[in-house]
């Protein structure tokens, strides 16, 4: 038998140019033979100046076991205005975590995006991201950049086509390639199938299944 104990508590607070949001958490498992706690918390204030919108998240969460504790925090800012016609943000975190084997590591992310409409029905996107990391005296830097575009087919039905090229240095070096094509639109979820047409206008029936 296992037996399990969760604790959430969350809220906020808002002003006029100001927003406070926070999250604390408290999971206990335990069994016959093992058991563990893990601790979660996190911090967000967002900030809006003068057409510029900022924010700044702290998460950390820990876990302890009999074989040991690990834990990991990660610090974001950010911050995002209209430029251009359109809308620029920049995002950067850096995270740091240890095992209770010894085993620790930290990292960096950079991104950088612009995202602005092209006509009534299309949306495009590109975003440039820097990532450095070091995992127990093994460092790596990732490059990425992808391009999206977004094709409204009705107010809930959108097709979104991406394709990205990256270069890796280090641990799991290599460069690389892709493209991905998605349709995104209102499904069901269970185990039965769902049929419909959540706007009468639409051009097809649209059907989906999750198991």
């Amino acid at each position: 038998f296992q037996h399990d104990n969760r604790l959430t508590i969350s809220g906020g607070r808002s002003w006029s140019h100001v927003g406070l949001q926070y999250v604390g958490s408290l999971e206990g498992t335990h069994s016959a033979s093992s058991s563990s706690l893990q601790r979660s918390a996190g911090l967000t204030v967002t900030q809006s100046i003068r057409g510029v919108s900022l924010f700044e998240t702290f998460q950390a969460t820990s876990v302890s076991a009999a074989t040991g504790t690990a834990q990991q925090r990660q610090f974001s800012l950010g911050a995002s205005r209209a430029m251009l016609g359109g809308a620029a943000a920049y995002q950067f975190t850096r995270s740091a975590s240890n095992g209770g084997g010894g085993g620790v590591g930290d990292g960096i992310a950079q991104t950088f995006s612009y995202r602005r409409a092209v006509g009534r029905k299309l949306d495009a996107q590109l975003s440039q991201t820097f990532q450095s990391s070091n995992d127990n005296g093994a460092p790596s830097t990732l490059a990425q950049t992808t391009v999206s575009l977004v094709r409204r087919l009705s107010s809930v039905l959108s097709l979104q086509v991406s394709g990205e090229v990256f270069r890796q240095t280090g641990l799991g070096a290599g460069h690389g390639s892709g493209i991905q094509a998605s349709i995104v639109g209102p499904f069901g979820f269970g185990a039965h199938p769902t049929t419909g047409r959540a706007n009468p206008n639409l051009p097809a029936v649209v059907r989906g299944v999750v198991t």
